[in-house]
This record gives structure tokens, C-alpha cells and sequence, in this order.
């Protein structure tokens, strides 16, 4: 399992649902900060938890496929800034407010926010596909981590794609 190219076996949208669900499927309200608080801090945000680290090597590698979304990473940008600034010792942080936090809410997006913001990472995955032989690879890619090192979420991924 895993070793399927995925680009012949799934679709784009497929693989944003499964991303979805392996990320903030249990939660109510998919548009957080990450809960999750590894060493060093996270800024990943969304449905999909996109990081600013993610971001920012599309922005020097692959400049192209985020130009159409500028505006919205401008604010994606101020918001990971205040994610950093108010994660790890909220009490320390003069003007702190939960929603900076992690579980919290960031910024509010619109409609329109969210759709980009779905369709900036959908452009990423796309991208990411061409390089990406492997399913594993893939994941491993968006994620940061190999299957030994979070089975459990390469799991929640597969579950997803290959219920009926």
C-alpha cells in the first residue's frame, strides 16, 4: 500500500479531502491553528494545515504557483507571524488573545478567503504531484514526516480515500 502513482489514481480534490480529514477531521471548525505544539512552534492554520515553511519554499522554488494568490498570503503571512509571537508562552505575551494560540482561530477569514486558500494548497498539491512518484512520497511531502514517523496519519489519509 502506498506505492501506487497517485496522479493516475486520484484526483486533485481527492487528495485535498483526504489531507482535510487526516488534519482537522474531528474537529468542528477546520479554520485553527494546529493543536498540535512540536518543539520549535507551528504555524500550520486550516483545513488542511498549511505552514508558512511550506509556503515560503513554494515562494523561492516555485514562485509561479503562488502568484495568484498574493493578496491572500499577505495575510496568511501576518497571521503566522502572530501565531509565532503568542504560541509558546501566551503569558509572556503582552496583547495575547486565545485565537493566536494553538486551537485558536486566527484571523477571520471570508468566503472568499477560504476558497483561495483551498485552491492555493490544491495548486500545491497539483504541483507537488509532479514530483511526487508515490503516494507515501506524497504525503510525506505535504506533511513533513515519513510513514515510521506518524503512521497514525498516513492511516487516517488512506482510510479516507478508500472508503467506499
Amino acid at each position: 500500500m502506498g506505492s501506487e502513482t497517485i496522479w493516475k489514481t486520484y484526483t486533485v480534490d481527492e487528495l485535498y479531502d483526504a489531507f482535510q480529514h487526516a488534519e482537522t477531521g474531528g474537529e468542528t471548525n477546520p479554520w485553527i491553528r494546529t493543536r498540535v505544539r512540536p518543539e520549535g512552534g507551528s504555524t500550520a492554520y486550516g483545513p488542511v494545515q498549511t505552514t508558512k515553511r511550506l509556503v515560503d519554499l513554494y515562494r523561492k522554488n516555485e514562485p509561479q504557483v503562488l502568484d495568484p494568490y498574493k493578496d491572500l498570503l499577505e495575510k496568511f503571512d501576518r497571521q503566522a507571524a502572530l501565531f509565532n509571537f503568542h504560541g509558546a508562552e501566551p503569558e509572556k505575551q503582552r496583547g495575547y488573545s486565545p485565537i493566536w494560540d494553538y486551537g485558536g482561530t486566527g484571523f477571520t477569514w471570508s468566503d472568499e478567503e477560504k476558497q483561495q486558500y483551498e485552491d492555493m494548497n490544491k495548486a500545491m498539491m497539483s504541483h507537488m504531484m509532479t514530483y511526487q512518484p508515490t503516494k507515501d512520497q506524497f504525503i510525506g511531502g505535504w506533511r513533513g514526516k515519513r510513514r515510521s514517523e506518524d503512521d497514525s496519519y498516513y492511516e487516517r489519509f488512506d482510510n479516507f480515500l478508500n472508503q467506499p
